[in-house]
């Protein structure tokens, strides 16, 4: 009798609940676009986008996680409107730059375009080249976005690339969503999940790169395992799995060509793949014991025979810091004491974040390890911090953050869970999803001054790549700039900051001797260097090159000289070169000369 007396309450409760959220969404959206019409992004300062940020735009986001939270302490859950709530989140984080920039976001983003580009005009890879080598030795990635430019008609990758955030984020809440669905039975902890993957991913490979359509694949692959090839033991809300349950040969196919993809187009997430699926087997939570094996024939199969340059060249550089843990952790944690005031804050952000994630994790990884439940989720949270055996140019524990963070973010739910069920504790849950959403904010938007670029930038960038003739030099303040995009193989690039301290000194004691006698080159048709708004910033809050106006004051030197002519200019960027060099400033008529694959960029 008492339950027929209180239902009634709990269902208008339930349904007050929901129109009420459906009123905060339309406030949300409302104020997220009046946010956006008066964000000028020409006034970014050193926090970046996130000092640039109006009141209306924090409170929108304050709302939404509000409105989420309220559904989340329903017993009876509106998995509809979960899933709203996530997508208006994933549409204001990553829209936001897309729709305020309008143009590319993040220097490396320009060169993955010009891999596509390079792929578009002359039909294939060249898996010799010295210049991002690399990419074209595992070409999954851009081989699949040339093949997207043609189908699409779309006039250039660099459209395509300014969307694949927002869109491989869409991406990830499926292939999450498809995952949790398969392996949890607690509705609340999945969308809770979700909620705090995607409010904590701060570390930015979600961008057009091969690493980001190799983690949607991880993400996928990870779902097949928990669909197809194991079954819950019990009701309990994390999985506990042993034994295989494949029903179809599609999906045991479908787990081996995306590896395949995967094993193409990274260096990275295959290894970890193939770190997890060995694991499994041995604590006899994956059936298929050959998997491990298959996927490190498919990869070394890949290494020595495609990729065999990389291999033989770049292999023995990588293995010089394997084994060296401490060294290889902190090689992605130093250097902050050299960048700016505001940069610090930021970077302490990532960490706090980071380090708030992996506590609570690890709490509840600790009893689920001493009654050995959950073991398939604490062993693929737990694997990615065995790639501490490499430091991965310095960004090993930023990757091992984002492999371990669908799970981490689990295990964090499932402890939250906990104190929602305590009313006394629903404010210290209220306030931990805000220090997180503050610490997100800082971490992902806080570098966007250096992130940016301004269409002046563009500009002098592309002209130069355009009208420098093949075999030119261009020495570049920082890599950091809109740049490799169109032609790079016809470059070679030399960036002033990755030059040794003893170098960099000698070039601010005499900039113009310096720079006179490297562009003086005649192993090189033609010499140029660029210097950049961006390249600045770079300098300027990171301490790069020799620190805060370093940079800016030899771009003064080099224009007071008599001995640099300004090839091109706009009021973000500058291109020089030497007088009287006798070699060519330009290419006349570039556009009339070029391939159809060529024309098809402009």
């Amino acid at each position: 009798m008492s339950t027929s007396r209180t239902l009634p309450y709990q269902n208008r409760l339930f349904f007050s609940t929901e129109i009420f959220s459906l009123i905060i969404l339309a406030v949300v959206i409302f104020a997220w676009l009046q946010a956006l019409s008066i964000i000028d992004v020409s006034h970014m300062q050193d926090l970046g986008l996130a000092g640039l940020l109006p009141i209306s735009f924090y409170l929108a986001l304050g709302l939404l996680t509000l409105s989420f939270l309220a559904l989340i302490f329903l017993k009876k859950t509106n998995e509809i409107l979960l899933g709203l709530h996530i997508i208006i989140f994933i549409t204001i984080i990553h829209g936001t730059p897309t729709l305020l920039y309008e143009s590319l976001r993040y220097a490396w983003a320009w060169k993955h375009v010009g891999i596509g580009d390079f792929i578009l005009r002359h039909g294939y890879v060249d898996t010799g080249i010295q210049s991002l080598g690399i990419y074209h030795n595992f070409p999954g990635f851009f081989s699949l976005s040339a093949l997207l430019s043609l189908v699409s008609g779309s006039e250039s990758l660099l459209e395509l690339a300014r969307w694949a955030t927002l869109f491989l984020n869409y991406l990830y809440f499926s292939s999450l969503l498809f995952l949790f669905k398969s392996s949890i039975r607690e509705p609340r902890l999945i969308w809770l999940s979700l909620w705090i993957f995607f409010s904590c991913n701060w570390v930015g490979q979600d961008y057009f790169s091969p690493q980001g359509l190799a983690y949607l694949f991880f993400i996928f692959m990870l779902g097949l395992y928990f669909k197809y090839f194991t079954f819950p033991l019990n009701n309990k809300a994390l999985p506990q799995t042993s034994k295989f349950q494949a029903s179809s040969l599609w999906a045991f196919t479908f787990f081996v060509l995306t590896f395949f993809a995967i094993a193409s187009s990274h260096q990275l997430t295959p290894v970890l793949l193939i770190i997890c699926t060995f694991l499994l087997v041995f604590f006899k939570r994956l059936p298929l014991r050959f998997i491990p094996i298959l996927f490190s024939v498919i990869f070394l199969v890949w290494l020595f025979y495609p990729a065999a340059n990389f291999s033989s060249h770049e292999l023995a550089q990588l293995m010089q810091s394997f084994g060296q843990l401490g060294r290889n952790a902190e090689a992605s944690l130093r250097d902050i004491d050299r960048a700016s005031p505001a940069q610090m804050l930021i970077s302490l952000s990532g960490r706090v974040l980071t380090l708030l994630i992996w506590s609570i994790a690890a709490i509840r990884i600790f009893f689920s390890i001493k009654t050995r439940q959950q073991l398939p989720y604490i062993i693929l949270a737990l694997s990615p911090f065995l790639l501490l055996v490499n430091a991965y140019g310095g960004e090993v524990v930023f990757r091992i953050y984002l492999f371990s963070l669908p799970f981490m973010a689990v295990f964090v739910g499932d402890s939250l869970l906990t104190l929602i069920s305590n009313r006394k504790l629903i404010f210290s849950t209220h306030v931990f999803f805000f220090v997180i959403l503050t610490s997100f904010l800082l971490a992902y938007y806080g570098k966007d001054n250096i992130y940016r670029f301004t269409q002046a930038e563009i500009e002098a960038s592309t002209w130069l790549h355009e009208h420098a003739p093949d075999n030119s030099l261009i020495i570049e303040g920082t890599r950091n700039y809109p740049a490799r995009h169109f032609r790079y193989e016809a470059f070679t690039y030399v960036a002033l900051n990755y030059e040794t301290d003893e170098v960099q000194k000698n070039i601010m004691k005499n900039p113009v001797t310096m720079m006179q006698r490297w562009l003086d080159n005649p192993n090189y048709n033609a010499t140029y260097i660029i210097l950049t708004r961006s390249q600045k910033a770079e300098v300027d809050q990171l301490g790069t090159f020799q620190g805060k106006g370093s940079l800016e004051t030899l771009e003064q030197a080099l224009l007071a000289s008599k001995e640099f002519h300004i090839a091109y200019q706009t009021p973000d960027a500058v291109v020089l070169s030497l007088k009287e060099s006798g070699k060519p400033t330009g290419i006349a008529n570039l556009k009339e000369r070029i391939d159809p694959y060529d024309k098809k960029f402009f």
